[in-house]
């Protein structure tokens, strides 16, 4: 999170990619090729403001790293921080790094994260098609749709209790699909003290992924 860590990531991403390109291409090592993509995960980097996003952003693209991927909750958990000076940031990074691609790794677990409900606590149908959004996390996924050189792809956790429901999943994957948010994986949970009430099995994951 520290700017502090820019210099030290940056010197190891030179120094892998250096011994890469002398040896033919290949890490002598590792049999790994350069580097090229970037992983900014947790905690959640959008809690950082705009100013340090873009020197983590503007750091990497100097040392060659040809894709970013962020992990964020923040779709989800606080919307409006996509806001226009988020975009307006954005821009400026892509006038100036223009080959290097930002994948917006998201994390929705359930439709009640980012679709309206009725009164009788029902998803409300969009006249145009599909189901009514959360007006700003709507507003959100269509700004970032606009930029083609942003993939938005949504990430998570199957999780017993609030999302091991076939029909919540279907509806989902529809409505983020319909919106350019393709999904990248689910997850199922790590066999530890904190999260084992909510796993579901391997099978049952399987089973509901069928479903």
């Amino acid at each position: 999170k520290g700017m502090v860590q820019i210099p030290a990531l940056v010197d190891y991403i030179e120094e892998h990619n250096k011994v890469v390109a002398q040896n033919g291409g290949r890490h002598p090592d590792t049999g790994r090729e350069k580097l090229r993509e970037i992983l900014m995960s947790g905690g959640d980097p959008m809690v950082l403001n705009n100013k340090k996003l873009a020197e983590w952003f503007s750091a990497l693209a100097d040392v060659g790293i040809e894709s970013i991927r962020l992990g964020t909750k923040e779709l989800a958990f606080y919307p409006d921080r996509f806001d226009d000076t988020f975009f307006a940031m954005l821009d400026n990074f892509h006038e100036a790094y223009s080959g290097v691609n930002l994948r917006m790794m998201v994390h929705f677990n359930h439709p009640d994260e980012f679709l309206q409900k009725d009164a009788e606590g029902k998803y409300i149908d969009d006249p145009n098609g599909g189901l009514v959004w959360v007006e700003s996390t709507r507003r959100a996924v269509k700004e970032l749709g606009k930029r083609n050189w942003i993939a938005i792809e949504n990430q998570a956790p199957f999780i017993k209790g609030i999302n091991n429901d076939p029909d919540a999943i279907r509806i989902m994957q529809r409505e983020l699909k319909r919106n350019r948010v393709e999904n990248h994986y689910f997850f199922c949970g790590r066999d530890i003290i904190g999260h084992k009430a909510f796993n579901l099995s391997i099978e049952e994951s399987w089973n509901l992924l069928n479903e």
